[in-house]
């Protein structure tokens, strides 16, 4: 015997006055006639009213009818607009329903009052969409409406029209609309307005008697700014009101209308008499007037109504046309005049149905349903009725122990969430000691940790890290949530603003957060600071000369500040103490990139994310830009990253910084750690007072190879290759900390906007908050070779992309097969006519050129170091390892020629022939390439226990490089320079500082001495390798080790 599912979907219709709510079948779309429950709700009350005294309870009592009868599998939401409808975002603000919660998070309300799982869907959509996609429901249940017949008997239509189309309007408060085309709502199209929308179309339209002179309506000429001034209860009563009220006779009418009911009955006497002279005041008294004028009212807004939705009607075709709220009662009254106006010379009638009261309840009901059921897969958990969340009773043991397990299996490569073979910063590293009780119960063995700075013969560690001590990191939304209720506490309106970085999860954040607080018996209250932010495409106006023309690889650094994209006064309006206070906040919390613009008294919690994630998460599409929906390829998201969001979001960050009371790592998808600003900012001091070494990550790319692979055995061997490692590409590294056996990633930019001068010493004075040397490695250990490229000079780079220093570069060759080479300098016979003229045909006609009738190659072995100054020529050859020593610019690369080869992603890389040509130095050719840009190095100093190279660099190079080759020990000053170092040969080296404390880099491993630090000293790692001046020359030369050093000038 067939068993009818008891799976139901929760559907709410929200309006200004009322809530409706009741109870959908999933499989037949059916309301359960018995479920329907309807609660007042003022929609102008303020928000704690609104929220606690009126959704809350309403919902909760629509719940209690599921309780042992049905299986819920969503809740589906009608509500008005304007609403962020994807994410369950209150956007009505001022004085209109609803504006007291202008940018309140309603769908995380939900999760967090009800007695629903995190789970559960919630669904919202325009109340107008779900009364035509309930109207199409029931078109297509035999083409009755819902639980009751038509009203009014359809007509035929003239002409064909398409069965599948309807269009839904709704006649209330507003006038709402819905283009229905089998079972969508369309919102964009030639056929259809703007958004689906009528009432904001603008409305003009002249009655005259010979055209109308049965309607018996003044003659004249309307016009209005948009149409729903007149076709809504509002313009209904105004209509009349104002004319009684201008007409001298107020002493007559005291009280003036208040309702439709009221002026329909008033019309509806009207229509036995002689309207136009009961219009003009020579009837049978003021209410035969008065009357008339209500009658003329509703035929006026029929007029308006038909001319409004006239175009749209013949351009969409639809079958139908659905009438419903409170002003389709009254349709005998408006209908006769709309019809007239619609209809056309071949066209006798137009299909219209009415809804009753009871039909009209049941529809947008039954169309939220119907939205959510078709936004959900079939395989979703909760339509096939499985469980997200872990059995009930589990012992605090094994659910600690899950937690642990959580945060140690931190390695889930999910693609679908970040698109990359890295792996993520270990959350902890071994078992953090809350948790050592439970070391021998795990179900898989701990990430094994990095190892100390101290520790002789490390590997390159891809995670390396700066201890604080104990206490400074602390881990969990359960920690944050006591500390943000110790924080709103000590503020007046019980507000805490969660500011933070682009890319960042806000869903995950807050679920984890409202989970903790909520555990602890508290109720926040969200504020999408988003909500606050001017209209997007004004925000697209305003960044736009920032990203280049269309389809550009590059932009231009913007002046912008993160409040240019807001709404000042919106803010300052909308986010008061007084109305903050309204919130009866448990506590409010204001969150998203730029809720730290609320104010110097609201505290702030930063939320960080470093450079690298954002970016795996722009290929995956789980991230996009800053206060935008449009998602771009990730080539465009990158550089509007790069030009717009990051440089507002650094210099935001810095601003706000004095109202920063905690700091967040959320690069983990469901975790967090965090510590007190006040530690952050005692460790930033600390760190700049000894080595620094930053975390490192790697991309793969077209010419990738295999070397960092083989060498570094916490590399991905699943990646395809690796081509970069930022080794200190300081916009796009962070710096990690150490506490409790927990990390904590932060920007090093972060750093350089508190310790710059420890860190860059004098050269602050010229760089300010900016690193200006890089280091990077370029692998093409089989591989290929790179493009044939340049880069810009000083006054294009400013001029063109708003940089302050170019891109000069030097090619360290760390490593390199026998044969390998270095593609450096023109030709000494190079004609640039020609050489463009190649360029340009092999770029159109995707065909191989001999680049070397063109340009140089020159071999290259290990420790040889090439110049490439600006305009420089250029290219790294196959089988090299090559330790880019440069000025931080790093995206500027004008490519000529690519081997004509696809990037990883099948596509060809883009080419930039006309950049290259207006920056190319055509002098840097033949002989002059080997003695200007091949280095031939300087002994400075020498010894048994060391010796000091000087690497000369270019005139046009602002750095210097030095390689110190040790065989015991060297000391070094700093004198007052930042110095950036590198093990380029041996096992390691130890630094040793004046206090006694010692760190250990191994092979290529790089890392900063600040000048903070003044001098340390260079000492050979492993005692029975060092030199001893009895021993062979060969022994010697095999245990040196090498260490690269570059410094500013």
């Amino acid at each position: 015997m067939f068993k009818h599912s008891n799976k139901v979907i929760l559907s709410a219709d929200i309006g200004g006055s009322h809530i409706t709510t009741g109870l959908i079948k999933l499989e037949t779309l059916q309301l359960i006639p018995s479920s329907v429950k309807e609660a007042k709700l003022d929609a102008r009350a303020g928000a704690y009213e609104i929220l606690m005294e009126g959704l809350k309870p309403a919902f909760e009592d629509a719940i209690e009818d599921l309780v042992d009868k049905y299986d819920m599998v969503g809740i589906a939401i009608a509500m008005p607009g304007p609403f962020d409808y994807e994410r369950g975002i209150f956007r009505l603000s001022g004085l209109d329903k609803f504006g007291n919660l202008y940018g309140v998070d309603l769908k995380r309300f939900l999760y967090d009052q009800l007695p629903i799982e995190e789970a559960m869907p919630i669904f919202f959509k325009n109340d107008a969409d779900c009364f035509g996609l309930g109207a199409y429901v029931a078109q297509i249940n035999h083409g009755h409406p819902p639980n009751g017949q038509m009203a009014e008997k359809k007509e035929q239509v003239q002409g064909l029209r398409d069965s599948s189309k309807l269009i839904g309007i709704t006649l209330g408060t507003g006038l709402g609309s819905a283009f229905v085309d089998n079972g969508d709502t369309l919102e964009s199209g030639t056929n259809v307005p703007a958004g689906g929308h009528l009432y904001n179309q603008p409305l003009q339209f002249a009655m005259d008697m010979a055209a109308f002179e049965d309607d018996q309506v003044q003659e004249g000429f309307f016009s209005y700014g948009i149409s729903e001034e007149l076709i809504s209860t509002r313009g209904l009563l105004q209509y009349v009101n104002d004319r009684v009220y201008n007409s001298g006779q107020s002493a007559d009418y005291s009280d003036k209308i208040a309702d439709v009911k009221q002026l329909a009955k008033l019309a509806r006497l009207g229509l036995g008499g002689d309207a136009q002279t009961n219009r003009n005041g020579n009837g049978n008294g003021n209410v035969p007037a008065l009357s008339a004028l209500a009658l003329e009212a509703f035929k006026v807004m029929g007029f308006g109504l038909g001319t409004c939705l006239k175009p749209w009607y013949e351009k969409f075709r639809p079958a139908t046309i659905v009438l419903g709220g409170g002003i389709a009662g009254a349709a005998d009254l408006f209908l006769p005049s709309m019809r007239k106006t619609m209809l056309t010379d071949d066209q006798k009638s137009v299909d219209i149905i009415i809804l009753n009261a009871d039909q009209m309840q049941a529809t947008p009901l039954i169309g939220a349903a119907y939205g959510l059921k078709r936004s959900l897969p079939e395989t979703h958990e909760w339509i096939k009725g499985n469980k997200l969340y872990g059995e009930p009773g589990v012992t605090s043991d094994v659910h600690d122990a899950l937690i642990l397990n959580a945060k140690l299996n931190f390695d889930h490569l999910d693609h679908k969430w970040r698109k990359t073979h890295q792996s993520l910063l270990p959350i902890c590293i071994g078992v953090p000691k809350e948790f050592a009780y439970l070391e021998t119960a795990l179900s898989t063995q701990p990430v094994q940790a990095p190892s100390s700075a101290a520790a002789v013969n490390k590997q390159y560690d891809i995670f390396p890290y700066h201890s604080l001590g104990s206490g400074k990191i602390l881990s969990g939304f359960e920690a944050l949530a006591k500390h943000i209720l110790y924080f709103t506490v000590e503020t007046p309106t019980k507000t805490i603003a969660i500011d933070g970085y682009q890319g960042v999860d806000w869903l995950a954040f807050q679920k984890g957060l409202s989970m903790a607080l909520t555990d602890r018996g508290y109720s926040p209250t969200w504020v999408d600071i988003a909500s606050f932010a001017k209209p997007e495409e004004e925000i697209e106006r305003l960044v736009a000369p920032f990203l280049g023309a269309p389809g550009a690889v590059w932009g231009s650094k913007t002046d912008l500040q993160l409040m240019d994209l807001f709404d000042r006064d919106l803010i300052k309006t909308g986010l008061t103490a007084k109305h903050l206070k309204s919130f009866k906040g448990d506590p409010v919390i204001i969150f998203g990139s730029g809720a730290g613009l609320c104010g110097p008294d609201i505290p702030v919690v930063f939320v960080e994310l470093p450079k690298n994630e954002i970016q795996y998460r722009m290929r995956a599409g789980t991230a996009g830009n800053l206060l935008t929906s449009v998602k771009a390829d990730y080539s465009q998201m990158y550089k509007r990253s790069y030009f717009v969001d990051w440089p507002i979001l650094d210099q935001h960050r810095e601003r706000i910084m004095s109202s920063i009371e905690i700091v967040v790592d959320a690069q983990w998808r469901t975790d967090i750690n965090w510590c007190f600003k006040a530690d952050l900012d005692a460790a930033f001091k600390k760190v700049t007072h000894a080595p620094i070494r930053v975390r490192p990550w790697f991309a793969p790319g077209a010419w990738g190879g295999d070397w960092m692979k083989n060498h570094f055995n916490q590399l991905s061997k699943e990646e395809v290759n690796y081509a970069w490692s930022f080794e200190l590409i300081v916009p796009e590294n962070g710096i990690v900390f150490e506490s409790d056996n927990y990390l904590l990633e932060v920007p090093f930019d972060m750093l350089m906007a508190s310790q710059s001068t420890a860190i860059l010493g004098s050269d602050a004075e010229i760089f300010g908050h900016y690193f200006p040397i890089r280091f990077d490695f370029l692998d093409t250990f089989h591989g290929g070779n790179l493009s044939i490229q340049c880069h810009p000079s000083l006054p294009y780079i400013k001029a063109h992309f708003g940089e302050m220093i170019t891109q000069d570069e030097t090619y360290y060759i760390l490593d390199a097969e026998p044969g390998a080479g270095v593609y450096l300098g023109f030709q000494h016979d190079i004609d640039p006519e020609i050489f463009r003229a190649e360029l340009e045909r092999s770029h159109q006609e995707n065909a191989a050129i001999d680049i070397t009738q063109f340009v140089q190659l020159l071999p290259a072995k290990k420790h040889d170091l090439f110049l490439i100054p600006n305009q420089t020529v250029h290219s790294a050859g196959a089988n090299n390892l090559v330790l880019e020593i440069s000025a931080t610019p790093y995206i500027f690369t004008f490519k000529m020629y690519d081997w004509v080869r696809p990037d990883l992603n099948g596509k060809p890389r883009p080419i930039n022939i006309d950049h290259a040509f207006k920056n190319l130095d055509f002098s840097r050719k033949g002989q002059v390439v080997q003695q200007e840009l091949c280095v031939k190095p300087e002994i400075l100093e020498s010894n048994d226990n060391y010796s000091i190279i000087d690497l000369p660099t270019h005139p046009e190079h602002f750095y210097a490089i030095r390689r110190f080759e040790i065989k015991t020990g060297v000391n070094v000053q700093t004198l007052g320079k930042c110095q950036i170092m590198m093990v380029v040969e041996g096992d390691g080296v130890l630094v040793e500082l004046p206090n006694g404390k010692v760190y250990y880099y191994g092979y290529a491993e790089t890392f900063i001495i600040p000048a903070a630090v003044e001098s340390y000293k260079l000492v050979h790692p492993v005692p029975d390798k060092r030199q001893d001046k009895h021993e062979g020359k060969q022994e010697a030369l095999e245990n040196t080790v090498k260490v690269i050093q570059a410094f500013a000038k």
